[in-house]
């Protein structure tokens, strides 16, 4: 990407104006600790995508940096919901700036994404592990009874 540098310090600067401004009025208390990092991390994203400056970013670029620039940042699971709301209110006040035409519209469409960014964002479940090994048809029944298990107890599960 060109000028990384200077999409980072200009990324860094617009969201240090936003929560300096907004302290305590819109960022809510349970997204304050990680907000920083999450709009950051969401512009940066948003930026590389196709290398142009924030200024230039458009919707596709927004909606690839919600569903898969975010994975880094750890949003506790209670405040995610919250996320694309707090990001678009972010673009609203970039153009109320004039520093993102759009930044509204593009700030609702975001906050519309609501349930693909909670579902691209899911914690995965965790696979189940067997906690001894497979009985085998052949292996001596589990039971106790001295027979092989086809033999045994393997007929009583049909």
């Amino acid at each position: 990407m060109q000028h990384e540098g200077w999409i980072r310090d200009t990324i860094e600067m617009w969201v240090a104006d936003y929560l300096e401004e907004a302290a305590g009025r819109s960022v809510d208390p349970a997204l304050r600790p990680m907000a920083d990092e999450l709009l950051v991390t969401f512009l940066f994203h948003a930026c590389a995508e196709r290398g142009v400056p924030p200024g230039e970013l458009e919707r596709r670029d927004l909606k690839t940096a919600l569903l898969e620039g975010l994975p880094g940042v750890r949003v506790p699971e209670a405040a995610r919901p919250k996320v694309p709301r707090f990001i678009g209110d972010f673009l609203a006040d970039l153009e109320r700036r004039g520093r993102l035409s759009n930044g509204a519209m593009l700030g609702q469409e975001l906050a519309a994404q609501r349930d693909n960014y909670l579902a691209a964002h899911a914690e995965k479940p965790k696979p189940v592990v067997r906690p001894a090994d497979k009985i085998g048809r052949n292996d001596p029944c589990p039971c106790g009874s001295g027979l092989k298990y086809k033999k045994c107890c393997m007929t009583a599960l049909d």
